[in-house]
């Protein structure tokens, strides 16, 4: 157990199940995210997206760093 009693993957679990349930962003215009869970070997990393807008190629990264 760390950060204040929590499991740390847990606690990630289960921000990608609230946060990342489907192929669409969340908010009043959902966008169609391609997502690297996609392809069955990232089957877990739910919050890497890629999408594109006007021409404009956006992604969404987890890149957790220690200090």
């Amino acid at each position: 157990m760390h950060a204040g009693g929590y499991d740390p993957v847990e606690r990630l679990d289960f921000v990608r199940q609230l946060f990342f349930p489907d192929a669409h962003s969340l908010g009043q215009s959902p966008l169609t995210l391609a997502r690297e869970s996609d392809v069955a070997r990232f089957r877990t990393y739910r919050e890497i997206v890629r999408w594109q807008d006007q021409g404009v190629a956006f992604i969404g990264l987890n890149v957790p760093i220690t200090i």
